[in-house]
This record gives structure tokens, sequence and C-alpha cells, in this order.
């Protein structure tokens, strides 16, 4: 990259030139991390961080800690972010946390022990927590593969779905043994 690539400003809405600045000076320094660290060239690089700020409508900012929580309640709202935006994008997570509302319904129904709570508490969570862990895995592999098609990243993306698939299976396992000998019970002989 010349220097004169690297001097230019990037356009990121800044209203002034000096928020511009720091914007470009942390967008070059991000760059230089990618090229680090998966040995691309830095304008490429340098690309790759304009289309992931373009595509997330968000602009660099100056403050380059500004993902990382000053204190527990700070951690606790980048957390609920992350579910509120799992549930805004992902119909599977809608579908899970509905699944997890009708089991925990259904239990205090039916007046489950607290071994059966336990149990379902475990897969309930592991459940929510793979959906979670698909989105990140998605959202990671379509930025770095910038739309583009590629094998390894379909592969990446059915191995994280294959693993969420086995966590519903477990949690549906689990379910059927505890509510179906309540369930079993209520039907006329």
């Amino acid at each position: 990259m010349s220097s004169t690539q690297s001097s230019q400003p990037l356009n990121t809405g800044s209203a002034n030139n000096s928020t511009a600045y720091q914007d470009q000076r942390l967008l070059n320094a991000l760059a230089k991390q990618l090229t680090k660290n998966v040995s691309q060239k830095p304008q490429a690089a340098k690309s790759h961080l304009q289309w992931l700020i373009k595509r997330s409508g968000d602009r660099v900012l100056p403050n380059e800690n500004r993902f990382k929580a000053t204190n527990f309640f700070q951690s606790i709202g980048f957390a609920l972010e992350g579910w509120a935006y799992a549930f805004k994008t992902q119909r599977n997570f809608r579908i899970d946390v509905l699944i997890t509302a009708v089991t925990i319904a259904a239990g205090l129904f039916f007046q489950i022990s607290w071994t059966s709570w336990l149990a379902l508490a475990f897969a309930l969570g592991l459940l929510l927590f793979a959906e979670c862990a698909n989105t990140s895995v998605e959202l990671l592999v379509d930025a770095w593969t910038q739309g583009e098609f590629d094998i390894r990243a379909k592969r990446v993306k059915d191995v994280m779905a294959g693993a969420c698939l086995l966590v519903a299976l477990a949690t549906l396992t689990i379910q059927l043994m505890v509510f179906a000998p309540k369930v079993w019970a209520l039907l006329p002989a």
C-alpha cells in the first residue's frame, strides 16, 4: 500500500475532520492487525474492514475499546444486546425461546421434581447457547467471505448447524423423558 493510500480519509459520515482522522487511524491499525493475522495484503484487509463497517451500518468510532465492558452492568448490557439481535434476526432462536417458554409452563403445570427442572434447565440453556454460538459463527463466516461462496465457509456453517441439531435432539429427548410419563398418566386408560 502506498503512502498516499494510507493518508486518504475514509468517508465514515463524520461531521468533523478530527473524528474522520481518528476513524481512519483506527481503520489503518485494524487493517495492519488483520494483515498480520491472515497474511493478506494491506489494501485487501482495509477493503475487508470497510466492507464490514458498511455492512453493519456503523462507522468506526475513535474509541478503540468501545466493545470492552468497563463494569459488570455494561457486560450484562452487551449480553442483552446479543440476545436481542439473535431474537430479531434468527428464526430458530425465536423457536427455541418459544420451546423454552412452553417447557417452563408445562413444568409448572405438571409440578415436576427439582431434578427434572435441573435437567431441563441444563438442556434448554445449552439449546439457547448453541443457537447463539451458531449465529456468531455465521456472522463471522459471512464477514470473512464478504458474501462470496466458499466451500470451507459452507462446511463451517453446516458443522455448526449439525451441532445445533444435536443439542436440539438431546433437549427433545430430555423433554420426552420428563413429560411423557406425565402426559401418559393424564390419558384415559
